[in-house]
């Protein structure tokens, strides 16, 4: 399709989609509460009246802006699905009543399950609420119930919301939640945790996660290792499991971490495979009819196997609209696929918006639909190899282009060669999905085994080939500094080139060209920033201590975990100081280790005279020093001044109110860490 004759007027789903997603920003911001709604509802539906009076008298252009008005007032009433009704931040700890929405999921130390909080029983009695919530449970019972979806459980527990990123560039993990409708956590013992009511009812979640679980079985008896069981139950049910570090790494660097999970990729190649395979039942009596039927039924049956994430909905709903099309011998703009699936996806839920995996899925397939015609202009082949070739070349460059500035900006990296990686990944992937579906439906033990030894041995070859890739000099620039207002920028600037294309105007290109101008402009001013930055930093990391030293690109960590490979330090503290080791490997002596022994007193000096005394017990005599920092409720006769003092999370909440009191009546400047942001001290 040319893209250069569409135009607005042959994308009426893109109206919709905008309007729709204007009014659920508006309509998340207002306070909803049940008489509202109720309010909200009665107001659509005499406007539905209206309308239908309105097209009994032929106004068709006051009815099309009708239209447009009740789809406004409905995506403001869809604002408010997840919305949480009866949070009484006064009021937060009690005993409530939820209904489980997920499998629990394990760590070391917690379950956590997603639920929707029901009733909360306090001393007045008990309270109709409706709160999506994560609950955390610590594993302090023995013996703990599998829960599914639809089961009611009650618990004693503390209800708060979500915190935000509490460090320079630390992954947000509150807008992660967002995307699944959860804004509240709630933190309670197992101890207290009972079943009240075991779900009965029929559920198409359950049911594929039941299957799931079924076919998960199945591969670990014939997939020994760890890592190869992994990513084959990623890659053919959409499984995820805990990878170890190195491996998730490894995908990450290499710019191939999608492949580790069921996309569109997976769905256009099921449809391939069943269109072939069911293409014979066309020569029945309604034998056409039946295969489109089939192939539908099939691809939603896989995506309930997957468990209906994002990017699998997104491709299976585009699928089905293309397979109805097909059906009625119409074709159907694939831009208008696109949103219409977007459109119908956020009606399903509206929080999906939100979810990273959903903005990447359809960002790389409109980059593809925008930018692989024009790519086809520059270069093409008519040679069936090469052209397709090409076509994947093209994909992989025009999905990278435009998911790169989100992706900086979320995660801050950036694989350099992951157009290598992803064309060597290619067919391996749909070779191992193939293999893995003959697995999935095979009763043959002889077969299995032999198509197990395969794909162990293709999957050992890939990630050996990985590896390769991330081992080459720059394989991945981390700790990439990408402010919001940077990928604005970069989007301007992708839409003029675009558009300049498109409708022939040379004054676009000269926009996008000036976007960029600016773009690199700003680059290079964040990166001479860095390079003469000097400044400490107290990161939160709750009771531990992590504070990191920087002077005009040389970076030292103090920090009492032993590693910097510590998941505290990887999470919270590294994504930031990445930022200012760039193309330098870390080295040992860039960390010392602090004892975790609460009865000893540090003298930190750095640099030349920039002094740190870090208390972790009551001293007579503490030094002059620049920075005081205070743990562990140490007592304190008098406090010598000090240019800030910080106390972290290590001190009571009751201490804390004490000792503030105390230096408000000195004025001695001081930051409370416990439960805020990390400081920030530039010099």
């Amino acid at each position: 399709m040319d893209v250069r004759k569409l135009s607005i007027g042959h994308l009426p789903f893109l109206r919709i989609l905008l309007i729709y997603m204007l009014g659920l920003e508006l309509g998340s911001g207002i306070p909803w509460t049940q008489n509202l709604q109720i309010n909200f509802i009665v107001a659509g539906f005499f406007s539905l009246i209206i309308l239908l009076m309105l097209q009994a008298f032929g106004e068709k252009r006051v009815l099309t802006f009708s239209c447009y008005f009740v789809l406004f007032g409905l995506s403001l009433l869809c604002g408010s699905k997840n919305y949480a009704m009866g949070y009484d931040e006064t009021a937060n700890k009690g005993q409530f009543i939820a209904e489980v929405v997920s499998l629990a999921s394990e760590t070391q130390h917690q379950i956590r399950v997603e639920v929707v909080l029901k009733k909360q029983i306090k001393d007045a009695g008990v309270h109709a609420i409706r709160i999506p919530a994560l609950a955390l449970f610590w594993k302090d019972a023995e013996n703990m119930q599998d829960y599914s979806s639809g089961d009611l459980i009650q618990f004693e527990g503390l209800l708060t919301p979500v915190q935000g990123p509490l460090n320079p560039q630390e992954f947000d993990y509150a807008n992660y939640l967002k995307g699944k409708s959860i804004r509240f956590q709630v933190q309670g013992s197992a101890k207290e945790l009972r079943l009240l009511r075991k779900s009965t009812s029929w559920s198409i979640y359950n049911t594929g996660q039941h299957i799931q679980q079924i076919l998960a079985e199945k591969y670990k008896k014939f997939f020994q290792e760890e890592e190869v069981f992994q990513v084959i139950a990623a890659i053919s049910i959409g499984l995820r499991t805990d990878f170890s570090k190195q491996l998730l790494k490894t995908y990450i660097n290499t710019g191939t971490i999608h492949v580790l999970s069921v996309s569109g990729m997976h769905i256009g190649l099921l449809y391939l495979v069943l269109t072939f395979l069911l293409k014979p039942i066309d020569y029945l009596n309604h034998g056409r009819n039946m295969r489109f039927l089939l192939t539908m039924l099939f691809i939603w049956f896989y995506a309930m196997i997957c468990g209906f994430s994002p990017a699998v909905l997104r491709a299976t709903v585009m699928y089905s609209l293309l397979l109805y099309g097909y059906w009625k011998h119409q074709s159907i703009i694939s831009f208008n696929l696109l949103f219409a699936s977007a459109w119908i996806l956020l009606i399903i839920d509206p929080d999906m918006r939100y979810d990273i995996g959903f903005q990447l899925s359809y960002l790389a397939i409109l980059g593809i639909m925008l930018f692989v015609p024009i790519f086809q202009k520059i270069g093409y082949s008519s040679k069936k190899w090469k052209k397709s070739l090409l076509n994947l070349i093209y994909s992989a460059i025009a999905a990278q282009l435009i998911c790169s500035p989100l992706t900086l900006y979320y995660f801050h990296q950036f694989p350099l060669y992951f157009l290598a990686a992803n064309i060597l990944m290619a067919i391996p992937s749909a070779v191992i999905l193939y293999l893995s579906l003959i697995l999935m439906l095979s009763p043959f033990q002889v077969l299995n085994e032999i198509l197990a030894t395969c794909m162990t041995q293709l999957i050992e070859e890939i990630h050996m080939l990985l590896k390769f890739i991330e081992g080459l000099p720059f394989s991945s620039f981390e700790g990439i500094h990408f402010s919001f207002s940077m990928m604005i920028i970069s989007y301007g600037a992708l839409l003029a080139f675009f558009f300049s294309y498109a409708l022939r105007y040379k004054y676009l290109f000269l926009l996008a060209q000036m976007f960029m101008l600016f773009l690199i402009v700003l680059f290079c001013f964040g990166i001479y920033q860095d390079a003469v930055y000097k400044g400490l930093i107290f990161y939160q990391v709750k009771k531990d201590i992590a504070i990191s030293y920087i002077h005009q690109g040389e970076v030292l960590l103090v920090s009492t975990f032993d590693s910097l490979q510590h998941n505290q330090l990887q999470y919270a503290v590294m994504p930031h100081l990445n930022r200012y080791q760039q193309f330098k490997p870390w080295k040992d002596n860039q960390l010392i280790k602090l004892s975790r022994n609460q009865n000893v007193n540090e003298l930190l000096t750095f640099g030349s005279s920039l002094k740190l005394f870090i208390l972790n017990q009551t001293c007579q005599r503490i030094p002059e020093v620049d920075v005081l920092l205070i743990r562990n409720n140490s007592e304190l006769d008098s406090i010598p001044y000090s240019k800030i003092c910080i106390l972290d999370g290590s001190n009571h909440d009751e201490y804390l109110v004490q000792l503030k009191l105390k230096m408000d009546s000195i004025k001695q400047p001081y930051y409370l860490l416990k439960d805020n942001f990390a400081y920030v001290w530039d010099r």
